[in-house]
């Protein structure tokens, strides 16, 4: 069906979920610019994750690759001892973990920069 809304005119998603379960050309139809960022390197990126070849199936899709985070990077702040309370309960997610380069803090100011500036080249 078709479920456009006009009140929608541009759509964001960072580290999309599930996107090797559609079609890429199910995607061809999206006439609203849509800005997809990754969040991992490129080698390691899941394939569930891995949104490339959906921005490249929607005519006016963006794409960015921040390669020094990780999925996890998206989420908020670790509090102090979390990574170690996580892996108590029985989470096997390294959810405090961004990887060696830059913190989580530095990390979300620079997603905040580019979730900007695509709404500013949008409207």
């Amino acid at each position: 069906g078709d479920y456009r809304d006009d009140r929608i005119r541009f759509a964001m998603a960072i580290d999309p979920a599930l996107v090797d379960v559609f079609a890429p050309d199910s995607f061809a139809g999206i006439s609203v610019p849509v800005a997809l960022i990754n969040l991992e390197a490129a080698g390691d990126l899941p394939v569930t994750l891995d949104a490339r070849p959906v921005a490249g199936a929607i005519p006016a899709a963006s794409y960015a690759l921040v390669e020094d985070a990780s999925h996890s990077s998206m989420f908020g702040l670790c509090k102090p001892a979390a990574a170690e309370i996580a892996r108590e309960e029985g989470i096997e997610d390294p959810i405090c973990d961004d990887g060696p380069v830059r913190p989580r803090a530095e990390i979300h100011a620079d997603l905040i920069r580019r979730v900007i500036a695509e709404f500013d080249d949008a409207f």
